[in-house]
């Protein structure tokens, strides 16, 4: 049984996450550290998780019922995963692999770049 108040990002490869979101009735709720998360409808869900979302979806077959899955198995890369990406887990969970500076986004962090120029 997958803890939602537990989930959080894993590193993927140097420079990306995994970050696992569920799908909901009305809502996509991205899970970024433990007790924090970002909640988006279709319509506000940034344009860099939908395409990748889509592209998941079209890729995806046959994942595995919600009953089924744990937060081990949620995170596990499956064979038909697609590299930098992401996969789909089970009917509502998916991973999606950002790159840092777009989990930074997601978080809701900016990076300043005339800072670091300065080093």
């Amino acid at each position: 049984m997958i803890k939602n108040d537990e989930l959080s990002t894993l590193p993927y490869t140097k420079g990306y996450v995994k970050v696992p979101i569920q799908k909901t009735k009305s809502e996509y709720i991205c899970y970024l550290n433990p007790k924090y998360h970002r909640r988006y409808t279709h319509d506000s869900l940034p344009t860099y998780l939908l395409h990748k979302l889509i592209l998941v979806n079209a890729l995806s077959h046959y994942p595995l019922p919600d009953y089924k899955l744990d937060s081990t198995t949620l995170m596990s890369e499956p064979h038909n995963s697609v590299s930098n990406i992401g996969w789909r887990a089970s009917d509502k969970w998916y991973i999606v692999v950002l790159n840092t500076g777009d989990f930074q986004l997601l978080q809701g962090e900016t990076n300043d770049a005339r800072e670091e120029s300065k080093t």
